[in-house]
């Protein structure tokens, strides 16, 4: 028996990147491959549109914090640093997930930050993004959240400045 007929993939292939990004996955786990696309999407956008180049962005990074118990993982989607220490850390959402699922990607960011920050000493800025992009009749378009975690480095603080976010991803340094 063939075991490719055991297990079909999908496949969709990304050519806007300088190399082909294909995506495979079962295709009863649409949610996952929602998922995916919208990762895809979203480092053609960095690299095209804000400047990263692609050695600079990292996908499902894990990031070690240490604990009396052993070392225990947080998972990063997208990670992003420019040749300054600037550094993006992205939560990526499905769009009909966004909404729902704000209040958990943003304590994951949260923590995500406070671990990346624990590990790092060099960081010129942290951002905290939480991201999805919604497609529509055209192109589609981006809704992402942005929070300066070096201003903001808990929940509590940025919640007692009254939520300051921009819709926007921040360029790589010297690329706008």
């Amino acid at each position: 028996m063939n075991p490719s007929s055991l297990y079909p993939l999908a496949e969709e292939t990304f050519s806007l990147f300088p190399f082909d990004v294909v995506i495979r996955d079962a295709p009863n786990d649409a949610l996952k491959q929602e998922r995916q696309r919208v990762i895809a999407r979203l480092c053609v956008e960095l690299i095209e549109h804000y400047g990263y180049q692609s050695h600079q962005i990292l996908l499902n990074e894990l990031i070690t914090i240490p604990s009396v118990s052993g070392k225990t993982y947080l998972e990063c989607d997208v990670m992003a640093r420019d040749e300054h220490n600037n550094v993006l850390l992205i939560q990526v959402e499905t769009p009909a997930d966004y909404d729902c699922g704000r209040e958990s990607a943003l304590n994951h960011l949260f923590r995500l930050g406070r671990a990346y920050q624990g590990k790092e000493k060099n960081i010129s800025q942290l951002h905290l993004v939480y991201y999805t992009h919604v497609p529509d009749y055209r192109d589609g378009y981006a809704r992402c959240m942005t929070i300066d975690f070096l201003q903001y480095p808990d929940l509590i603080s940025w919640l007692q400045a009254s939520k300051p976010t921009s819709s926007e991803i921040p360029f790589a340094l010297g690329k706008k």
